[in-house]
C-alpha cells in the first residue's frame, strides 16, 4: 500500500503567495493597459476617495467618459449634484489627454486663481506618480534645464511636458475665470465651477461680467477643433451656466440627488447616502439643499439666506448692563381685511426685537449696536383682537415703539382708535406706520441680510431667542383678553424657506429690522423706554 507523504504546509503557502502575486501582478498589467485606452479606467486606477479607498465607478462616470471621448460633442455642460466626483473625473481626463496627446494645449480655469492652482496641483501629483509612469511611460514633465531653455516653466498656474515640436505655450494653464492673464491658444478648456457664491450671489454685478469674458477672452482661444467641458452646480438662473444651456449647440447633462415625492434619495448612495443628505437639508436650509444636491438655481425671486448666519444669543450675549439700556420695539403685520371680507381670518406675525446701541465708553471694537429677537409668532385674530394684541404686546414688553405694516394700520385705525378711547394712557404716538414702498418681499428680506451672521470683517449683529428660530415649527398659546388663540413660531423656515406659503412673522421681521436700522441705527427716534425682561432670559 502506497503511503500519502506528507503536505510541506510552507511550500505551499508560498506557492499561494507566488500565485497571489502573479494573479495581482496580471490585474495591474490589465488594468494599466486599460488606463491607456480609457480615462474612466486612469481615473479608477490612479485616484482614492477622500478616506483612501479606491474610487466607486458608477453609471453616471460611464455616461461621463462617452461625453468627453464623442468626438461630435465640441460643447458639453455637466451639470451635476455637489459630491458627485465631478471635479476629480475631469482632473484624471485632463491628465489622460496628456498622456495621450504631449502636444496639447489646455486651459483650465475655476472660479478664482487660488482654486484653480489647487486643482492644477493635482493633475501635477498624478503626472509624478508611478502609476502614471507605468500608464504613459514617455510623457514627462520638463526638467528645470529644459524648462529655462523651452520657457515653459512647472509653476503652481502651469503644467509643461516635454513635446515634440519647441511651442512656447503651456501644456496646462490654470486661471480663475476673471483673471487678467489670458493669452495663447488651446485645444481644450476646462471649465470647473467657474460660477461661485461670490460672483453670482454676492456680487449680482459679476454675472454678466463672467459671461462676457467667457465669451469674449476665454472661448476666443480655443482652436476650431477644440472642445469645451463644462462642469458645475448650478447657482442663479442668469449665470454662466444658465447662459450656455440656453444655447443650442451645447449638449447640457444633469445628474442630481433625489427623486419625485424622495428629496433625499442618493444617486451615490456609497459615498452620500440619504442620511447624510438629511443632514445637509438640515445644515443648508431647502432653498441651499435644492441647488447644491437637486440642482434647482436660484432665481430673481429666490433669497436663499444660510440657516448659520442665524445666531442664538445666550448669557455673554445678552447681559444685565445692556438688558438695562436695551429698547423694546414690537413690530406687526396684521391680516389684510380682503380676508375679513371673505370671512376669513389670515395670519397677525409679531416679531418683539431688543435694540441695544454701544454705550458711548463701550469698546470701540464691538458693534456699534446689537439686536435681539426675544420671540416671534404669528396667530389669527379678528382686527379688534389685533388691536388687543397690540397694546397688550406693548404693556408686557414696555415698548417704546411699534412698528405697524401700512396697508393693516389702515384696517386697524378704527380699532386701536377705540382702545385709546378706552385707555387714554396708551402711547399712541409710537406707533409707526412702515410702507413697502415697490418693493416685494424678496426685496425686502435682501435689504436686511447684511444684518444677520457674520458678515466679512464685521461682528454680528442679531441674535435670536432659541424659542424664536427653532428648527421645527412649534404651536404657541396667545391670550388676548380672556379669549385664547392658537399661535404658531415658524420664524425660521419662513426665512430659509422663501419663498413660503404663510410669510406673517417674515413680514413683521423685516418691516421690524429695517425700521429699527433706518430711524434708531441712523436716526433717533422718540424716548428709550427700559422693557420687561420676564420673557427675556436665556436660562
Amino acid at each position: 500500500m502506497t503511503s500519502i507523504p506528507e503536505v510541506n504546509q510552507e511550500a505551499v503557502e508560498e506557492l499561494d503567495e507566488d500565485e497571489n502575486l502573479r494573479l495581482a501582478t496580471a490585474d495591474l498589467l490589465s488594468r494599466v493597459q486599460g488606463a491607456r485606452d480609457s480615462p474612466l479606467a486612469l481615473y479608477e486606477l490612479a485616484f482614492t476617495d477622500e478616506k483612501g479607498k479606491p474610487i466607486v465607478i458608477k453609471d453616471f462616470h460611464q455616461d461621463w467618459e462617452k461625453i468627453v471621448l464623442d468626438p461630435k460633442i465640441e460643447r458639453s455642460i455637466i451639470c451635476a449634484s455637489r459630491e458627485l466626483t465631478k471635479t476629480s473625473f475631469m482632473l484624471a481626463y485632463a491628465a489622460w489627454l496628456v498622456g495621450k496627446n504631449p502636444n496639447i494645449r489646455i486651459k483650465w480655469l475655476s472660479s478664482d486663481d487660488e482654486t484653480a492652482k489647487k486643482r492644477l496641483a493635482v493633475i501635477h501629483n498624478i503626472l509624478d506618480s508611478q502609476i502614471y509612469q507605468w500608464v504613459f511611460p514617455d510623457t514627462k514633465k520638463l526638467t528645470m534645464k529644459e524648462s529655462i531653455k523651452e520657457k515653459r516653466p512647472n509653476t503652481s498656474s502651469v503644467l509643461n511636458v516635454t513635446r515634440t515640436f519647441l511651442s512656447p505655450e503651456s501644456t496646462i494653464e490654470a486661471s480663475g475665470i476673471l483673471s487678467t492673464g489670458v493669452g495663447g491658444r488651446c485645444d481644450a478648456l476646462f471649465c470647473d465651477d467657474v460660477v461661485s457664491e461670490s460672483n453670482a450671489l454676492l456680487s449680482p454685478s459679476l454675472r454678466p461680467k463672467v459671461i462676457n469674458k467667457f465669451l469674449s477672452d476665454w472661448l476666443a482661444t480655443l482652436v476650431s477643433d477644440g472642445k469645451v467641458y463644462y462642469i458645475g452646480t448650478p447657482w442663479h438662473i442668469e449665470d454662466l451656466m444658465g447662459y450656455l444651456k440656453r444655447r443650442t449647440n451645447w449638449l447640457y447633462k444633469e445628474y442630481t440627488h433625489g427623486k419625485p415625492g424622495d428629496p433625499f434619495w442618493s444617486r451615490f448612495p456609497e459615498r452620500w447616502p440619504s442620511s447624510r443628505l438629511k443632514e445637509r437639508y438640515a445644515e443648508f436650509g431647502p432653498v441651499h439643499y435644492a441647488r447644491a444636491y437637486l440642482c434647482q438655481p436660484l432665481h430673481e425671486d429666490t433669497i436663499a439666506v444660510k440657516p448659520s448666519v442665524l445666531l442664538l444669543y445666550a448669557k455673554a450675549h445678552l447681559t444685565q448692563p445692556k438688558l438695562l439700556e436695551a429698547m423694546a420695539i414690537v413690530s406687526l403685520d396684521p391680516s389684510s381685511g380682503k380676508d375679513l371680507q371673505k370671512g376669513d381670518l389670515d395670519f397677525t406675525g409679531v416679531t418683539i426685537f431688543l435694540y441695544c446701541p454701544r454705550p458711548l465708553d463701550g469698546d470701540p471694537k464691538a458693534p456699534a449696536f446689537e439686536i435681539f429677537i426675544p420671540d416671534a409668532f404669528h396667530v389669527r385674530l379678528p382686527h379688534v383682537m389685533q388691536a388687543n394684541l397690540l397694546w397688550q404686546l406693548v404693556h408686557q414688553w414696555n415698548a417704546a415703539h411699534v412698528v405697524v405694516e401700512s396697508v393693516g394700520m389702515q384696517n386697524l385705525k378704527s380699532w386701536v382708535e377705540e382702545q385709546r378711547r378706552l385707555d387714554p394712557t396708551l402711547p399712541l404716538a409710537n406707533i409707526h406706520p412702515i410702507a413697502s414702498g415697490n418693493q416685494n418681499k424678496g426685496q425686502r428680506l435682501m435689504r436686511i441680510t447684511p444684518l444677520l451672521g457674520t458678515q466679512e470683517a464685521t461682528p454680528p449683529l442679531v441674535y435670536f431667542h432659541p424659542r424664536a428660530i427653532q428648527e421645527a415649527p412649534q404651536a404657541h398659546t396667545v391670550m388676548v383678553g380672556t379669549t385664547m388663540y392658537e399661535g404658531l413660531r415658524d420664524l425660521r423656515n419662513q426665512i430659509v424657506g422663501f419663498p413660503t406659503r404663510h410669510d406673517d412673522i417674515l413680514d413683521s421681521f423685516t418691516y421690524g429690522l429695517f425700521w429699527i436700522h433706518r430711524n434708531l441705527v441712523k436716526g433717533n427716534v422718540g424716548q428709550s423706554r427700559s422693557p420687561t425682561f420676564s420673557c427675556v432670559s436665556i436660562g
